[in-house]
């Protein structure tokens, strides 16, 4: 989603810790590495535990949007799917798992890749104008998009994928230490990884800077409301014209074209 993911070696760009930045400002940067220092912030209050496989850990956060369904299983409500869930499995976006009879996130605090963009290229017209955003994303995806330029992260697992652990504070500093005025949420959709999205964005805001979501729209009206809280601008991607598009080529479920459905009640106070 939105303007192309590309994750470059760890020797050039920016690094936060061990992921390469790039600065695509610049036409031709040369690398050099910019060590943020990890800060002393913790994670947030609620518990977080780890699934061992094999050598694979794979750190879990606590779900919101969710409720027990039949069979032992859970009900995810984040989007219209409603994935039925059952014990030690996921749902279709892969970082929504069942552990225990309570639903996780393994998207929480973990990052494919960062990249300082010019905010032009989410793309977003007459807002912040000239300004660079700070642009990451996860891994999973809650469509199916035949034609996703960004099918490698979006299809697959954290487990799977090279991925940096930071946590809100960090991301946020890293945007300032850029010169960013504001961090995009993007790459794949930032819906799957809303509990995130909006501890960031909360942070964001508290050190002035903005909030950009690029999306599909793919979510429900039950978790609409507190995902825009702290954005301020949204490229809602239009993927095809009529509903069929939506069925045949991005495996979208039981709902109509979520662009068009989504666009309406994004809230009028978004701008800065």
């Amino acid at each position: 989603m939105g303007g192309g993911c590309r994750r470059f070696p760890q020797r050039g760009g920016l690094r936060l810790g061990g992921v390469g930045v790039r600065e695509d400002h610049e036409p031709a940067p040369s690398p050099r590495a910019l060590a943020l220092p990890r800060m002393e912030c913790g994670w947030p209050a609620s518990p977080r535990l780890a699934i061992v496989r094999g050598d694979v850990a794979t750190r879990l956060h606590p779900a919101r949007w969710w409720h027990a369904a039949e069979r032992d299983k859970l009900r995810c409500t984040l989007c219209p799917r409603y994935c039925l869930i059952g014990e030690g499995q996921a749902g279709f976006c892969y970082i929504r798992q069942n552990h225990g009879g309570r639903l996780w996130s393994t998207g929480y605090g973990q990052s494919t890749g960062f990249a300082v963009d010019p905010i032009e290229k989410k793309p977003l017209n007459h807002f912040l104008p000239g300004e660079r955003v700070l642009s990451f994303g996860t891994a999973g995806c809650n469509l199916g998009c035949k034609f996703c330029q960004n099918w490698d992260i979006s299809k697959a697992k954290l487990d799977e994928h090279a991925s940096e652990v930071a946590t809100p504070e960090e991301i946020v500093a890293l945007a300032r230490r850029t010169g960013c005025a504001g961090v995009a949420y993007t790459y794949n959709d930032p819906v799957i990884w809303a509990e995130f999205v909006i501890d960031v964005a909360r942070a964001a805001h508290a050190a002035g800077l903005a909030n950009i979501l690029v999306t599909a729209g793919y979510v429900t009206a039950e978790a609409r409301a507190d995902l825009f809280e702290h954005i301020d601008a949204t490229n809602v991607d239009l993927k095809g014209f009529t509903e069929e598009f939506y069925q045949k080529h991005a495996q979208v479920l039981h709902t109509r074209n979520p662009s068009r459905s989504q666009s309406r009640p994004f809230p009028r106070k978004c701008g800065r």
